[in-house]
């Protein structure tokens, strides 16, 4: 008869309610992220054995988001992030299968643990550690960049980020869950400005920007350009704003489920090792 250890039942609870605290303070986004996570036999099969050259095929999951995700008319995905992902898979031997999901499902997916799948270029935060496995960076971002319009003297008259965030007649719009990267998460938080919060992608975001609802949002530099391009006559009204005090662009990673095994995440972690050495 199989005894059933009650410390790995434990670590699985343990995991559950960190998914939930990852994916967004409130809301049934963090719930059903609670109750998704596998709650199957302590004794099931673990999964590919990397070292032994066998890999499982790993499920990427990416949304479109323009420069880093971008579909390719012959199936797939290529961009900054996405690109470099695919080319690293490949020299490490790893087959591998996309999956279009919206953001605010990755988290919860990964923690899951369903089988072999990794998020494709996420912050890596300490809120998200016990999630799964994070490899080494793929990509490291510019400084972000404020959006705005370009009427709005009020934000464009600031020239650090301190002093934006300080001024309370200049409200902050925000995506439920996301995460700025760890400096900047810290300096919102500790300056608490005015925010409106929604669970709407960069699009509806900018509309939102675009018909006064808030007056700034925060924004990754690669993106900003494109952002503008995408609303055509509109982006006309939109500014971007380099800030001298900006913290650093954060680093990019696959979050990968724990069932990818450390193996496998080496040998990932090498291809991107010889990526990075050759300019790719």
């Amino acid at each position: 008869m199989t005894t059933r250890s009650p410390v790995r039942h434990l670590s699985r609870w343990v995991r559950s309610v960190a998914v939930a605290a990852a994916v967004t303070a409130g809301g049934h986004v963090a719930a059903v992220a609670a109750a998704e996570v596998r709650t199957g036999s302590p004794d099931a099969p673990t999964p590919a054995d990397a070292s032994a050259g066998r890999v499982d095929p790993i499920t990427l999951l990416v949304f479109n988001r323009p420069p880093y995700y971008e579909p390719v008319p012959a199936g797939g995905y290529t961009g900054l992030v996405a690109g470099r992902v695919a080319r690293a898979l490949e020299a490490a031997g790893v087959p591998f299968t996309w999956r279009l999901l919206p953001p605010n499902g990755h988290l919860r997916t990964v923690a899951a643990d369903r089988g072999p799948v990794c998020a494709v270029g996420w912050f890596r935060t300490a809120s998200r550690e016990s999630l799964g496995l994070f490899t080494a960076p793929v990509y490291r971002d510019r400084p972000q960049v404020v959006l705005t319009r370009a009427d709005n003297g009020a934000v464009l008259s600031h020239g650090t980020v301190r002093a934006l965030l300080a001024d309370p007649t200049l409200r902050l719009g925000t995506k439920l869950g996301y995460s700025y990267g760890p400096a900047l998460d810290a300096a919102i938080a500790g300056a608490d400005p005015p925010r409106t919060t929604v669970s709407q992608d960069d699009t509806g975001l900018v509309r939102m920007l675009l018909g006064r609802r808030f007056d700034y949002m925060i924004v990754a530099a690669e993106e900003g350009d494109a952002v503008i391009d995408a609303f055509g006559v509109a982006g006309g009204d939109l500014a971007t704003v380099s800030l001298p005090d900006m913290p650093p662009g954060n680093s990019r990673h696959l979050l990968c489920s724990r069932s990818v095994g450390a193996g496998t995440i080496a040998r990932i972690n090498t291809a991107l090792a010889a990526l990075a050495e050759d300019g790719r």
